[in-house]
């Protein structure tokens, strides 16, 4: 009589651990799909919703954290979950918090046509205490046009450390060159009742360009005062829905008036935009230029606020809202953002080459130009 051989059985897990996974992979799932909704958010509605306004200009980082924690707890339980949540953070560290890797640039195989232009914009908060600083910053970066905000007093530091260069101003905004400069236009739009730009002219040995120095009005105002009688009551909703509603249509008619004023020639568009590059807005009105740091930049490139609080680290900003943006008669080659304090925003540099350009940028001196025309002889 043959005898059976038994099958050794597999010990099936404990039911405590089986349900502890089926959880933790229930809100990995959750996790995941909930970072894909506020990515969805972000950039398919953004500020034309209060919630979405809300989660535009808050410090997205902190987004990491839920699914760091629970990644966390899921890693002695179900490697699948720490997956998932590996993935949602993932998410928000890249296309929600605005990662940018420069692919344009490391494709492109159109050489360098000669020396750039280098561009710098900063909003310098009045010069204020610690702007030497930023102006040893500006001098070590050797700029040769600068795109100033809420320049509201001289400074005649910036000037004497720049001689020979030329400025144009109008109210806080103020833009110089090496090369010869003059003044243009200035954007004064009803909305806000407020000027939200300057428009100048630069005859650079390679050619006229526009150059237009913008400020856009600040989200604050519209997100001030969140209580939660307010939230609950819907009121502060539609206090952060209707100041939107109104930086929406300063953005529209500055766009219209920018296009009016340097229609035809290459321009520069720089400075303060207060909404970050994520905003649907932002690309809804200036999305067909060049942003120099989403093609050229690596990072997140944040540049404000960058202030001492009591409840975030010290000279840390979380958003990047200050931008220059180019004609597609520039090729962009580089774009950083600076590290120095002395305001409340972090400088941007980009260099710039002018496509087709006859003559280099260094080709001739800063005044060898015709008079009357303000051309490049």
């Amino acid at each position: 009589m043959t005898r059976r051989r038994s099958t050794p059985t597999v010990p099936r897990p404990a039911a405590p651990k089986r349900t502890g996974s089926r959880i933790l992979r229930t809100l990995g799932w959750l996790d995941f799909w909930l970072m894909c909704a506020v990515w969805a958010i972000l950039w398919a509605i953004g500020e034309t919703w209060w919630v979405g306004a809300a989660l535009t200009y808050a410090p997205l980082s902190l987004l990491c954290v839920p699914p760091a924690i629970l990644g966390l707890l899921s890693l002695p339980w179900d490697r699948k979950a720490v997956m998932l949540h590996l993935i949602a953070m993932g998410v928000v560290a890249g296309p929600i918090m605005g990662f940018v890797v420069p692919v344009h640039r490391l494709l492109e195989r159109s050489p360098q046509s000669g020396p750039p232009l280098r561009v710098i914009t900063c909003n310098v908060q009045g010069f204020g205490d610690g702007f030497d600083a930023r102006l040893k910053e500006i001098l070590d970066l050797k700029p040769d046009l600068l795109v100033l905000q809420e320049a509201s007093r001289p400074f005649p530091a910036l000037e004497e450390a720049l001689p020979g260069w030329q400025f144009v101003a109008a109210g806080n905004l103020r833009v110089g060159c090496r090369f010869p400069v003059k003044f243009i236009a200035d954007i004064h739009l009803d909305e806000f009742d407020r000027r939200a730009a300057l428009v100048a002219e630069v005859a650079t040995p390679a050619g006229p360009m526009h150059v237009v120095d913008v400020h856009q009005m600040t989200p604050r105002p519209g997100l001030a005062n969140p209580s939660r009688e307010s939230i609950q009551s819907g009121e502060w909703g539609r206090q952060v829905s209707e100041w939107e509603h109104k930086r929406r249509r300063e953005m529209r008619s500055l766009r219209r008036a920018v296009d009016a004023a340097v229609e035809g020639r290459p321009r520069i568009i720089a400075g303060d935009f207060n909404a970050p590059s994520t905003s649907p807005i932002l690309r809804r009105y200036w999305g067909d230029l060049q942003n120099a740091f989403t093609l050229a930049g690596w990072g997140w490139g944040y540049t404000a606020p960058c202030v001492e609080g009591e409840r975030w680290p010290d000279h840390t900003p979380w958003i990047r809202i200050d931008h220059i943006l180019c004609s597609s008669d520039w090729r962009i080659v580089d774009c950083q953002v600076g590290r120095s304090h002395g305001a409340d925003h972090r400088l941007v540099v980009a260099d710039v080459v002018l496509k087709g350009a006859k003559r280099d940028i260094d080709a001739a001196p800063p005044n060898s130009v015709d008079d009357e025309t303000g051309a490049p002889q």
